[in-house]
């Protein structure tokens, strides 16, 4: 027979358990064009431009075109920036 406080104590640790093995779960990156960047970011050709001149917001190159990786435009729309 276990009690309430056992049965809460229980449930925290799977809890616990259940959240770390979210966190270390790796996603797969995604990449976003730049049309997508700027209406994500609400930011212009420009600003991108000057971000990636001065290291903020770094691109991707694949050939001639240009990405971004979609976890650092996460980061920043969550403001760990």
């Amino acid at each position: 027979m276990i009690n309430g406080e056992e049965l809460r104590q229980f449930v925290r640790e799977i809890l616990d358990e259940a959240m770390e093995a979210a966190r270390n779960t790796k996603q797969p990156e995604t990449y976003l064009d730049e049309d997508e960047v700027m209406q994500r970011l609400d930011v212009t050709h420009s600003t991108l431009w000057r971000w990636n001149k001065t290291g903020y917001l770094k691109t991707v190159k694949v050939g001639r075109k240009t990405f971004w990786k979609g976890s650092d435009i996460t980061r920043l729309l969550e403001g760990n920036d």
